[in-house]
């Protein structure tokens, strides 16, 4: 990894520590300056980690991290007076990153060949959960939020699915990354939504940002050393 790679990575850590930070104490101005800066970086690092490798496909995932970086900015006004548009228009972001994100993995193994075809119990474990969170969540998501929230939330768990079928048609690490992210993502939006709509509890929003920042941070690194096996 190049000095240019080392110093981006270094501001995104950077970038990582303020939004935390921000989160525990509360700090909404660091909050508002760090968290869109998130995404970027990691799309940058990911530009300059596979600029010699298959643009047709570090193109989708970087398309996703500009859906996610408007997801994050969206989701920061979500608390306000016209909150609910705002949470809508995020999670509206976040549904064409999570569909970047499938159309990237699926180009590696698809549905009809891939891990799961081996493993059809694995895919009912991940119906299993979306039926059970969205259960325990429906009565209390608003009417007009119902449907959306159920068309992200199984675009979500399609997300993962789409990872976890990629092992053994990719490298291990890579594999691992992804799925080990797609986990964590589930579990970052799960947290918001069960806080958002379901039992709300102190200081959810920390373990969304650690859980959410982490996932992607794992699936973009496992993206690009797709990426770079891939070749063209």
């Amino acid at each position: 990894m190049n000095t240019k790679n080392m110093r981006v990575l270094g501001a995104f850590a950077l970038c990582t520590f303020a939004e935390l930070l921000g989160e525990i104490t509360g700090d909404r101005q660091l909050i508002l300056y760090s968290k869109p800066l998130l995404m970027p970086l990691l799309g940058v690092w990911l530009f300059l980690e596979t600029r010699n490798f298959a643009p047709q496909f570090r193109n989708i995932m970087l398309l996703g991290l500009v859906f996610a970086t408007l997801g994050d900015t969206l989701l920061l006004f979500s608390s306000g007076p016209a909150g609910g548009i705002y949470f809508l228009l995020g999670l509206g972001a976040f549904l064409c990153m999570q569909l970047c994100y499938i159309a990237f993995f699926t180009r590696f193994a698809g549905f009809k060949q891939g891990y799961l075809k081996q493993k059809p119990l694995h895919f009912a474990a991940y119906l299993a959960y979306l039926a059970v969170l969205l259960l325990l969540l429906w009565p209390g998501i608003p009417a007009p939020m119902k449907i959306p929230v159920a068309i992200y939330a199984t675009v979500l768990t399609t997300m993962g699915l789409s990872a976890h079928n990629l092992r053994g048609t990719i490298s291990g690490d890579a594999a691992m990354m992804t799925f080990y992210g797609s986990l964590l993502f589930i579990a970052s939006d799960s947290i918001l939504a069960i806080n958002k709509f379901g039992l709300a509890f102190d200081d959810a929003n920390i373990g969304i940002m650690v859980t959410y920042i982490a996932g992607q941070w794992l699936i973009v690194s496992g993206a690009a050393v797709m990426v770079k096996e891939r070749k063209g």
